[in-house]
């Protein structure tokens, strides 16, 4: 039986031989266990923040992007804004990308999720790649 190779994704020690295994060569894609508990703890820290202190602007989150960084969104309507804003930045034009190059933006993208600075739920990671 093939045993599949995998990374294992903590923040800090992606190396391109690593993205190029996940792009290429299809190898598996896991979090370490200490980016899952920063991952947890930092959303958890967000979510009190917002409801302990929904004054304090938080970019991207309670507050808009870009130019218009400093127009709040109301408490009530993160979770729409969210979905918003998730839609508007995933569409595009013209021919698909290849498969190796979504692989390997995923994984530089996942591996910054690992940190656990973002503020995003586990779930959403753990859609990503399939465990």
């Amino acid at each position: 039986m093939a045993t599949t190779k995998t990374v294992t994704l903590d923040g800090s020690t992606l190396t391109i031989d690593d993205i190029i295994n996940v792009a290429e060569k299809g190898y598996a894609v896991e979090l370490a266990e200490g980016s899952k508990k920063k991952i947890i703890a930092g959303r958890r820290k967000l979510e009190k923040q917002l409801r302990e202190h929904p004054e304090i602007a938080v970019y991207g989150t309670n507050r808009l992007h870009g130019d218009l960084k400093n127009i709040e969104v109301q408490n009530s309507l993160i979770n729409s804004y969210q979905v918003k804003y998730i839609k508007s930045h995933n569409c595009g034009t013209g021919d698909p990308v290849p498969v190796e190059i979504v692989r390997a933006m995923m994984v530089i993208r996942l591996n910054s999720f690992a940190k656990g600075l973002s503020g995003m739920k586990m779930e959403i990671l753990l859609r990503a790649y399939p465990t």
